[in-house]
C-alpha cells in the first residue's frame, strides 16, 4: 500500500524493469520539469538521488514520454 494515498501497488526491482523489451516513463507537470532538465543534461552529480538513474536497459528501448509543463526547461523543444 502506498504510504501517503493508501492504495495497492505493486513494486518492482531495477534489475527486472531493466530486462523488460520496453521501458517508458511517462513524465507530466511543472513539478517534475527541474528534474527533467537534470536527465537530460546528464547532471551526474544529481541524478544519483532519482531512483530511475537505475534503470539501464540490458537489452530493449528506454522512451520518454513528457508533457509540455515537464518539458518547459529544455532547450530546443
Amino acid at each position: 500500500m502506498h504510504p501517503e494515498s493508501g492504495r495497492k501497488r505493486i513494486t518492482l526491482s531495477a534489475k527486472v524493469i531493466n530486462n523488460a523489451a520496453k521501458i517508458i516513463f511517462l513524465v507530466t507537470g511543472d513539478s517534475k520539469a527541474n528534474i527533467i532538465k537534470e536527465i537530460f543534461n546528464q547532471d551526474e552529480s544529481k541524478l544519483k538521488k532519482y531512483p530511475s538513474a537505475n534503470i539501464k536497459p540490458v537489452d530493449g528501448m528506454l522512451e520518454f514520454l513528457i508533457d509540455e509543463n515537464a518539458a518547459k526547461l529544455l532547450t530546443g523543444n
